[in-house]
């Protein structure tokens, strides 16, 4: 692995853990409720350690690993997403939060897509016959 490869690994992921999870984090932040938002950065630090292990380790499966991240994370926003959608308030902050335009099925449907790709990503590496993890 070049050191400029890792780089690219170590951000992205850094970058689509922080831009999945931090709408949780600032939600859970605006009720007070302190699971919201230790939770979500506990799991996205999960995410970062383990995607640059994986990828440390296995280099040849790239898809694979970026795949499994996107599904982990599409997974964590599916579950704190129906816990906390409830409880979101309509504003923070005199910032409308978009709660009345976006429904919980809207937000569910596109979760649902995005962990669609990581499971399509999964696959390419698979139908590629690279030795996967």
């Amino acid at each position: 692995m070049t050191k400029s490869e890792k780089i690219g690994v170590v951000v992205g992921v850094i970058g689509a853990s922080v831009g999945s999870l931090s709408w949780i984090v600032i939600a859970g932040a605006s009720m007070g409720a302190w699971p919201f938002i230790v939770l979500p950065l506990l799991f996205g630090v999960v995410c970062v350690v383990s995607t640059i292990r994986l990828y440390t380790l296995y280099p040849q499966s790239k898809f694979t690993i970026m795949g499994l991240a996107i599904l982990w994370l599409s997974i964590l926003n599916l579950i704190f997403g129906n816990l906390i959608y409830d409880r979101l308030p309509e504003n923070i902050l005199d910032v409308p939060t978009g709660k009345e335009s976006f429904s919980l099925l809207k937000l569910n449907l596109f979760i649902g897509l995005i962990s669609l790709l990581g499971f399509c990503l999964v696959l390419v590496d698979v139908f590629r016959g690279k030795k996967s993890i």
